[in-house]
């Protein structure tokens, strides 16, 4: 059986009726940001949270954890390849123990 194209198939679990049908579901493909085409912002953004962590001596895994995100998202994140939320900002900023408009701050220095 074929799928559309960006989509990938997921069997359901031991909570379907019949134990001899499968039900196939087909969810979007996450699309990465490309490096080339990442917008300076997010790039910039990422920068300025690996300054900080290195300033603070964090890995990205001490990081994921103060901030209650996932060590690919930072990875990610510090790379330009996520756009971020502003509660994931939040998250990152109170993990560096710095306020938004600090952040923000190390934001422009970088554009």
């Amino acid at each position: 059986m074929g799928t559309l194209p960006g989509h990938r198939l997921s069997v359901l679990g031991p909570h379907r009726p019949n134990p001899l049908v499968v039900t196939l579901i087909a969810f979007p493909q996450r699309r990465e940001v490309p490096v080339d085409s990442s917008p300076d912002v997010l790039v910039a953004l990422g920068h300025a949270v690996r300054t900080l962590r290195l300033e603070r001596g964090f890995s990205q895994e001490r990081l994921a954890e103060e901030s209650g995100l996932h060590p690919r998202y930072i990875s990610d994140v510090e790379r330009g390849r996520r756009n971020v939320g502003m509660v994931n900002v939040d998250r990152l900023a109170r993990a560096l123990s710095v306020d938004l408009p600090t952040l923000m701050a190390g934001v422009e220095a970088e554009l």
